[in-house]
């Protein structure tokens, strides 16, 4: 309304009682309101026996335009007011809008600048330079949310394999899925595996691998010649070898070779199925026999191995013993030496077993440590860094003779199963 002419506007069809309207009354411009309006016109109407019309019947004037309202009274006397239209306004101040930013909170103009920050301010005013501006002059806001804290490493917790006996091979079967094979499968259908991992988060991944079940195959021609003459080079030369023709070398007949000098050979005959290979008695006292006997047991006969590998008395040396046994008889720091053994803790009151961080002592990956309590408690405690996860929830063996394992398969991430309490 401020930037055109009353003149120019639409006109109304109508008036409502909150529509304002501006009158001059005694010299004094003021605002009439359709209500107040209505009840005039209401009261006149009453006082004279009611209106007839109300037309609009002249207008004088350009700016302002004042409308003159005649209204006729059912006994034909008639009454006019005016209506003064309001002046066409100034036009309104230029509005501006600057975005600024900051890495903080700012309390200097040098913290402010136009790079996208944590902290953005927000200028809305008259001012059209916004070289003019100071930091006082914007509304602050952060934008930027704090770090998080670092969720947990995500780690397996179930999984479960399910089979499907489809006829396509690119969609995925809509029918029951079962943990065994379906049986029989018929030539060609498609088997489906759907694999379903879950992991700590309650979250699960599906992922599917097709097979299919292939069809009989027709042999065509002569798939022994197809397969040693497939250009036809020997057939045009004069023939198809002998071993083609069913015709095989002949077989030898001289006893094996034991020892010597390593050839590949150049003979053309072949060994039949029954021949023996002489036994070498010349390397007989350097055999190293397996035992899995360990230091301390019953002495075993020189014969069986070799007597290099016995102590004075006749029992096997403890270097030589296969079963890797360690007792420890307090609490203790794994070592090196004892992967892959199995430790029998003998301590009468509760021990703790650490395991410590792959910087001390670098354990390989896979390797497999059993503990064994044959008597008080026994506690699995992290050096600093390490994690022990343990499906039991739980870190303690506190029965006797109970087992657990311990199995590496992190550079400081340690799973532990068992008799776990």
């Amino acid at each position: 309304m401020a930037d055109k002419p009353i003149n120019a506007l639409i006109a109304a069809s109508s008036v409502q009682p909150t529509d304002l309207f501006v009158l001059e009354q005694n010299s004094t411009a003021k605002k009439l309101t359709g209500q107040i309006l209505e009840n005039w016109l209401l009261s006149l109407a009453g006082s004279v026996g009611g209106i007839v019309s109300l037309e609009k019947t002249g207008s004088s004037g350009t700016d302002p335009v004042v409308d003159v309202y005649t209204i006729t009274f059912s006994d034909t006397s008639t009454t006019t007011f005016t209506v003064t239209n309001g002046m066409k306004g100034d036009t309104g101040a230029q509005s501006y809008v600057y975005i600024r930013y900051a890495s903080q909170q700012p309390t200097s103009d040098s913290d402010v600048y136009n790079i996208p920050d944590e902290w953005m301010g927000i200028y809305s005013g008259l001012e059209s330079n916004p070289a003019n501006l100071h930091y006082t002059d914007y509304s602050w806001y952060k934008i930027k949310g704090t770090t998080g804290n670092t969720g947990a490493a995500a780690t397996v917790t179930g999984q479960t394999v399910d089979y499907q006996q489809s006829s396509s091979g690119t969609e995925i079967p809509s029918g029951s899925w079962s943990p065994t094979v379906p049986f029989p499968l018929e030539q060609g259908d498609f088997l489906w595996t759907r694999t379903t991992v879950t992991y700590n988060n309650a979250t699960t991944v599906v992922s599917y691998s097709v097979g299919y079940i292939g069809l009989d195959g027709t042999g065509v021609g002569d798939m022994t010649k197809a397969s040693y003459d497939p250009q036809g080079t020997v057939l045009a030369a004069g023939g198809i070898p002998g071993f083609v023709t069913n015709a095989l070398p002949s077989y030898g007949s001289s006893t094996p070779e034991m020892d010597g000098t390593g050839t590949p050979g150049i003979s053309a005959n072949v060994a039949r199925a029954d021949h023996v290979h002489p036994s070498d008695t010349g390397k007989a006292d350097k055999v190293h026999a397996s035992t899995h006997a360990t230091a301390g047991s019953d002495p075993i006969d020189p014969d069986d191995i070799g007597a290099a590998k016995l102590d004075s008395n006749g029992k096997v040396l403890a270097s030589e013993a296969s079963a890797h046994i360690v007792f420890k008889s307090g609490s203790a720091t794994l070592a090196l030496d004892e992967a892959g053994a199995s430790i029998f803790m003998t301590n009468s009151s509760a021990a703790i077993i650490t395991i410590p961080a792959n910087s001390s002592v670098a354990f390989p990956l896979g390797t497999e440590i059993e503990i064994v309590q044959t008597d008080a408690a026994i506690t699995f405690a992290a050096a600093s860094g390490v994690t022990i996860n343990s499906s039991e929830g739980a870190l303690t063996l506190n029965s006797q003779h109970k087992s657990a394992c311990l199995k590496k398969y992190g550079t400081d991430t340690w799973n532990l199963q068992g008799d776990l309490v």
